[in-house]
């Protein structure tokens, strides 16, 4: 057999196994949902269309998707930059920075929830400074408590895939820039911001994707996705009261939304890229 050949049918062979998870568990899937939520024509996505939850659902998980994720990189940069700097006990400190995201979700949710409960920390924090109102957040104020609980999980994250970008960065094109005369700020805005605008770009998919499909903090902290759902709590509303063409349709506009999102950074990228 032609070495070639058999070099090929053995790489073939090397990607049956990733080749044959990817029909199972994602191809599959998908193609099934899509079935499903077409299985009476357009009347499942029609359904959805006119529920109002629905569009407060997708208004609602937008909201918190580029709120946390705008919070993240603006937190986890800052952070990323104060970490790329050599001082004693960095490496501590990086350890204790992470710890956030280490945290399980179910657990950082159901903390969360203790805090903004009406006997939480943080009406008694507003009771300290005077308030009387006693807000109940996890129901008529939702987006603050899952904004703050999402940043404070994923910001780490989004921390370390900048600061490894940061680190990339030859430092010999840094001290060239002082030595030409320019200052910190100069040198930041020249140098380190542009050459980091693609790790900006890769860190902000990886976190939109991710927090469009917030479900788990949703449900826990909201006691199950409350009057205000997020796209994920509410599939799983209209799956628990026997609606399975409409979850169906809802999830297939979840996935759309998804792609949609990044395929609009990657073109955004691929732009910035040829500048």
């Amino acid at each position: 057999m032609n070495p070639k050949r058999r070099e090929a049918i053995f790489g073939l062979a090397l990607a049956l196994p990733a080749v044959v998870y990817i029909v199972a568990m994602m191809i599959y899937p998908l193609g099934y949902l899509i079935d499903l939520s077409f299985s009476s024509g357009l009347e499942y996505y029609e359904y959805i269309f006119r529920d109002a939850m629905f569009g407060d659902a997708v208004v609602f998980t937008l909201a918190i998707a580029l709120g946390s994720v705008a919070m993240e990189l603006c937190f986890g940069f800052i952070a990323a930059l104060m970490l790329s700097k050599d001082f004693k006990g960095r490496g501590f400190i990086r350890s204790l920075y992470i710890l956030p995201w280490a945290i399980p979700t179910v657990a950082s949710a159901f903390l969360w929830r203790y805090v903004f409960s009406n006997m939480g920390w943080f009406n008694s924090l507003l009771a300290h400074f005077g308030s009387n109102a006693m807000t109940n957040w996890l129901i008529e104020q939702p987006y603050i408590p899952l904004l703050i609980a999402e940043s404070w999980k994923m910001t780490p994250l989004v921390m370390l895939i900048l600061l490894a970008g940061l680190q990339s960065i030859p430092r010999d094109l840094i001290e060239s820039s002082h030595v030409d005369g320019a200052t910190a700020v100069q040198s930041f805005f020249h140098i380190t911001l542009p050459l980091m605008v693609p790790v900006i770009v890769s860190a902000l998919v990886v976190r939109l994707v991710d927090a469009l499909r917030i479900f788990t903090s949703a449900w826990i902290i909201t006691g199950g996705g409350g009057i205000y759902p997020v796209l994920g709590t509410y599939i799983v509303r209209l799956y628990r009261h026997g609606l399975l063409g409409p979850s169906a349709a809802a999830s297939i506009m979840l996935v759309l939304i998804v792609a949609f999102s990044v395929a609009v950074l990657t073109y955004v990228n691929r732009r910035m890229a040829e500048r």
